[in-house]
């Protein structure tokens, strides 16, 4: 952000950085893996606790992490790529489906998903099991994001 703006010539052509747009609306982890190189650096230097990796890949009710974020935003910038890899560890067509949600810098709380779910600030995972919200990450969970999503499922009660 620092250098949008800034102008420079490369082989005779004048050129400008621009700022990328943010990432809105829903995308998909690897999408968003592809979009941003420090979200690709930071999730591959991380190393999620395989007991909590293994908890959430034999989960065996419907899991939905639905994650709101702001690609704008440095503290998701921090966190994001962390649920990214694990979402990679736990991987795609078990119970647990990882959502992301981009939010726009202004607005966020009036954009229609963002109020449905009563979102302030970015980042915020829900942890939604069998339809039915069972807690979000907490902002010391952020640190290891699966053992914080396997914590709050052992607490989640079974489908009546």
């Amino acid at each position: 952000r620092a250098l949008a703006g800034a102008t420079f010539e490369l082989a005779g052509k004048r050129a400008e950085l621009r700022a990328a747009p943010p990432v809105l609306g829903s995308r998909p982890g690897p999408e968003l893996l592809a979009l941003d190189a420090y979200y690709r650096w930071l999730a591959g230097r991380f190393q999620p606790d395989p007991a909590a990796i293994e908890r959430l890949r034999s989960e065996r009710r419907d899991v939905r992490v639905l994650t709101f974020f702001g690609s704008w935003c440095p503290h998701c910038k921090e966190h994001v790529p962390l649920l990214l890899r694990t979402e990679q560890e736990v991987g795609r067509g078990g119970s647990v489906r990882f959502e992301f949600h981009g939010l726009p810098r202004s607005g966020m709380s009036a954009e229609p998903e963002a109020k449905r779910w009563g979102i302030t600030g970015v980042p915020t995972s829900i942890l939604i099991v069998d339809g039915v919200e069972a807690g979000r990450i907490p902002n010391e969970g952020w640190s290891h994001p699966e053992q914080a999503l396997a914590k709050m499922l052992a607490a989640a009660p079974a489908k009546k």
